[in-house]
């Protein structure tokens, strides 16, 4: 009888352990299906960044516009770090912003329909390259904007005396939201998906390309044309004319129409800018431009009226 017994109780445990195992099995099959788009995104990231140096390993060392700066520096973690926080939170958060608070109204707008109709009847490189000069348009006023009025948040970006393959991830959160918003120029037009993935996937490999330290400009009329890492190490350049100049992504002339284009022959001598550099590392970073932001304005309020 007690062998019995324990026979059953033998059983009942091999059972409950099966159970409880089914259980975790499920619970992690679940984790899994839920964590599966992070960790593409997670391995996709690392892909793109390993790429990305791979690249500019090759132009930085063989053609360096500055030997004085290295491929990694003190601050290389946090520029590579923020590439996860912006692509895993922020760009996430920005898409759906749009989506939720935008796409419709855009949609719906009296002129989609005749726009709409207009673009995608052009063909599929017209669509393309317009819309790629359309979204630019659209950057290089968001980017005048960030200089003129939200400049503590794009100091962020700025302040690095090291400009290399890795100066392009560097930026404020609400800096790459509110340059998502240029993207509802497109929708608002009403180009198809492909044409604005193709805007989008050209502005973010220059935006790259032209941080590389390399030495490498346009010849004659190209240089209006398309960026280079020469034309934008100006608009990164710590010089008194460099200021406020060089705003596009990735055509020049757009820069020459405004009367921001800047670009001496020469390499500039100094990167970064002319005000402290944010102190108390990624947490400062992130934290202290809202508050000189709000000084900014508290001044602008109470100043004065002549």
């Amino acid at each position: 009888m007690e062998r019995h017994l324990q026979g059953l109780q033998c059983a009942k445990f091999i059972e409950t352990e099966k159970v409880n195992s089914n259980g975790e099995y499920k619970i992690m099959h679940e984790f899994l299906k839920l964590a599966e788009p992070v960790l593409f995104q997670i391995s996709f990231i690392t892909q793109a960044m390993l790429a990305t140096f791979l690249i500019a390993l090759l132009f930085e060392k063989l053609r360096p516009a500055s030997k004085n700066i290295p491929m990694y520096h003190r601050e290389t973690p946090f520029e590579l770090l923020n590439v996860f926080i912006i692509t895993l939170t922020v760009w996430p958060l920005a898409l759906y912003c749009i989506n939720t608070f935008f796409l419709d109204a855009l949609q719906n707008a009296f002129t989609y329909d005749f726009t709409s109709r207009t673009v995608r009847s052009w063909p599929l490189w017209l669509q393309m390259i317009s819309a790629a000069v359309l979204l630019d348009f659209g950057l290089y006023w968001y980017h005048r904007m960030m200089h003129a009025w939200l400049w503590p948040f794009h100091a962020v970006h700025h302040e690095t005396e090291n400009v290399n393959w890795s100066t392009s991830w560097r930026f404020h959160p609400l800096d790459i939201i509110i340059s998502f918003f240029t993207l509802l120029i497109l929708y608002f037009v009403g180009y198809p998906a492909e044409s604005i993935f193709f805007a989008s996937f050209a502005v973010h490999i220059m935006s790259n390309f032209t941080h590389f330290n390399t030495r490498l400009s346009w010849p004659g009329p190209l240089k209006y044309l398309l960026t280079s890492p020469h034309f934008h190490h100006w608009h990164h350049a710590k010089a008194k004319d460099a200021i406020d100049k060089n705003f596009c992504i990735v055509f020049p002339f757009l820069d020459l129409l405004f009367g921001t284009f800047y670009c001496p022959k020469p390499e500039p001598e100094k990167y970064g800018i002319f005000q402290p550099q944010i102190p108390g590392g990624m947490i400062g970073k992130f934290f202290l431009p809202f508050v000189e932001q709000g000084r900014k304005i508290r001044g602008l309020l109470t100043k004065p009226k002549t």
